[in-house]
């Protein structure tokens, strides 16, 4: 896996149900969580790991945590 992601792209999968500064917060924390710090780029392992600790935030509706497992799904596929 050596495709490169941009975190707005990352952003852009939560923004429409959340708002972009929810968005960029959600993405920001899960990427500290995840231990791979803020950057403006991912590889996908680390975009992966990002959307699986979206999935665990305590302040998460269930509606992102479907978006975060739909956009694992995405990066997987190489469709982001």
């Amino acid at each position: 896996m050596s495709e490169t992601i941009h975190a707005d792209q990352l952003v852009d999968a939560f923004k429409d149900s959340v708002g972009e500064g929810k968005a960029e917060e959600f993405v920001n924390k899960a990427a500290r969580n995840a231990g791979v710090g803020n950057k403006q780029q991912y590889d996908q392992d680390e975009a992966l790991e990002i959307a699986d600790e979206i999935s665990e935030l305590d302040d998460v509706s269930s509606f992102v945590r479907t978006s975060a497992s739909t956009l694992k799904t995405r990066i997987r596929i190489d469709n982001l």
